[in-house]
């Protein structure tokens, strides 16, 4: 199911703000920025700290103090554009996009970033989004059944010479797209990223998707969902997936009371009133699985100030603890930790700085081979990106 910790290295992420009211529905200050200037320059310095992938976020309409929004798979591009070695992972939305129309963008993007971008095909959970475009907006079991087959039709268009599906959803019919995008040994295609908590989501994420992203958790709560997306890949003779993902938000500081300290005021400082709004639209949609285990339906008000419960993952405290806390979760079998900060530049540049080389301390200790830690300067110009051509 998840790669193994003494071959692999763990991965890390952060969510690009391309949102605006940043990470957290606080009034605390958020030194962070919306615009593209902004998000070029933190992008370089991820990828110079030792950031693997970058995720931006997709908002259609302004809700929950998310009043401004850059569309994600134009940004994305420009950010790879601006990059050298940085993936960006795409969030679209089925029902909004055709498969058909997006495994073009893709297959384009990835020649462009050569071979760097990603797509995260999420199901959907905001109603008023699709109801103002005019669009239908589907019961829970029925968006994950679209997103399925979304998810192969993708898979076809961008491996076979000739796509077909009839599907529920999707009809395609002696498809041909050229170019196709980049391929290698072990990426047959562009990585295809899916999240949820509930049933219908890890059935899709163990039987279909390379990567499986997570609400924040627990530890018991990340064996849980290892367990069960094992299970449902096992279900259908699958072997090689999929990879994990767990987002968390990070709050590193030079002692565990200021850390705290500083969870404290962002909680204090929620905006009552837009989290409440955001937590009424989210538990509908977690609710309304036949087993009520939908994403965000057992959060809690103070779950909900981090709109993807980024504070369960408890990645608070020192450079030491913050390192051994996700070290403990690579042990558990996550693959990759998705990130938020409070001050973006500051603190990214901070975490690669002094959590990550703990990180790999620990992770060689526990029998990762030395040669195997990447060297996040590696291959980086001063200048900007270098592309080398399609492997």
């Amino acid at each position: 199911m998840t790669t193994d910790p003494t071959v692999e290295p763990l991965r890390f992420a952060y969510w690009v703000p391309n949102v605006s009211g940043g990470l957290v529905t606080s009034t605390i200050e958020q030194r962070t920025d919306w615009s593209f200037e902004y998000n070029r320059k933190l992008a370089r310095l991820a990828e110079r700290a030792g950031f693997d992938y970058a995720l931006s976020q997709v908002r259609y309409t302004a809700s929950y103090g998310a009043e401004y929004q850059h569309e994600s798979t134009s940004f994305s591009l420009a950010l790879l554009l601006a990059t050298e070695r940085l993936k960006l992972i795409a969030a679209v939305h089925p029902g909004l996009w055709h498969p058909g129309v997006l495994a073009k963008w893709v297959a384009t993007a990835d020649h462009l970033s050569n071979g760097r971008v990603a797509v995260n095909v999420v199901s959907g959970w905001f109603a008023d989004e699709f109801r103002q475009l005019g669009e239908p907006w589907l019961e829970h079991d029925e968006r994950y059944r679209r997103t399925a087959e979304f998810i192969i039709a993708l898979k076809r268009i961008w491996t076979e010479d000739q796509a077909n599906l009839a599907g529920d959803f999707y009809r395609i019919r002696d498809f041909s797209l050229k170019p196709k995008p980049l391929s290698w040994p072990g990426r047959p295609h562009p990585e295809i990223f899916q999240g949820g908590n509930s049933t219908a989501a890890r059935r899709n994420g163990g039987q279909l998707s390379d990567w499986y992203f997570s609400n924040g958790k627990d530890f018991d709560g990340v064996r849980e969902q290892l367990t069960e997306l094992a299970r449902s890949a096992a279900g259908v003779g699958r072997t090689d997936g999929p990879r994990f993902g767990l987002n968390g938000f990070v709050i590193v500081r030079d002692t565990e009371a200021e850390a705290r300290d500083q969870l404290r005021e962002i909680i204090a400082k929620a905006h009552v009133e837009a989290v409440h709004g955001f937590g009424a639209a989210v538990k509908q949609a977690g609710q309304s699985t036949a087993d009520k285990k939908g994403m965000w339906a057992d959060s809690s008000f103070e779950d909900l100030v981090q709109y993807n419960d980024g504070f369960r993952t408890q990645l608070i405290g020192t450079p030491e603890q913050v390192a051994t806390r996700i070290v403990e979760y690579r042990k558990l079998g996550v693959d990759l930790i998705l990130t938020g900060f409070l001050h973006y530049q500051e603190e990214v540049e901070r975490f690669g700085r002094d959590v990550l080389p703990i990180v790999r301390q620990l992770e060689v200790g526990n029998g990762l081979d030395p040669a195997a830690v990447p060297d996040p300067a590696a291959g980086l110009t001063d200048t900007g990106p270098v592309l080398t051509g399609a492997r």
